[in-house]
């Protein structure tokens, strides 16, 4: 996220919202169907590039749904010059911040009455931001030990005529299925369906997936 941040000349604070939203766990949804770390309605999510079906969902592929989320963060400040008032559109719909301007006839959102949620969701970023840079402080002692490792994976893009089976991909790559479905959270079935998707795969496996992918295409092919 501070990667394409910074290479999109945004503001770094605003990877704190994805711990507003959902606390960075990629298997969040809310109880109105908002998905994933950046938490997309399916209606918004599928606008900034993020298909849903049955098969898959990919608000929940946490590098399609920062594209978008940081799209979509930059179009709101492009309107409103203001990034507390982008975040709040954020959380409560443009539309509703637009019509709240109108009404009330001021563009600070300190002085914006809006509802109870967004009128604490700016105030939650800044804490996010307050306690995550200075953890200690505020009782987060951990140790190296005790952190996740960084988030590391090969992404490939894979274009398919019929289902591929999880399940091959996992002994193609010597994974298990589950490690594979653990990667790819925004595949819901057993089976990749047809289309193009990207595929999340560990470092140093993709290659030997990719001589597997070219050997299983020649071979459905025959069928």
């Amino acid at each position: 996220i501070e990667k394409r941040l910074k290479e999109m000349g945004l503001p770094d604070d605003l990877k704190y919202v994805t711990i507003t939203e959902s606390g960075l766990r990629p298997e969040a949804v809310s109880s109105s169907g908002a998905a994933g770390i950046w938490q997309f309605i399916p209606s918004t999510g599928e606008k900034y590039g993020m298909r849903k079906n049955r098969s898959v969902d990919e608000r929940f592929d946490f590098f399609k749904a920062t594209e978008g989320a940081l799209s979509y963060l930059r179009s709101l400040y492009e309107e409103f010059r203001s990034w507390p008032l982008s975040m709040a559109a954020y959380n409560a719909g443009e539309n509703r911040v637009r019509k709240e301007i109108d009404l009330q006839k001021t563009r600070n959102y300190f002085y914006l009455d809006l509802p109870l949620e967004t009128k604490r969701y700016v105030y939650k970023i800044a804490v996010a931001k307050i306690i995550l840079s200075n953890p200690e402080k505020y009782g987060y002692a951990l140790g190296d030990k005790e952190l996740y490792d960084p988030l590391q994976m090969e992404r490939i893009q894979i274009e398919l005529t019929q289902p591929l089976p999880v399940m091959e991909v996992a002994r193609a790559t010597g994974l298990f299925y589950k490690e594979i479905k653990e990667m790819n959270p925004h595949l819901f079935e057993d089976a990749i369906p047809p289309g193009i998707h990207f595929l999340n795969l560990p470092p140093g496996t993709s290659e030997r997936f990719l001589l597997f992918f070219s050997a299983w295409k020649k071979e459905m092919g025959g069928r």
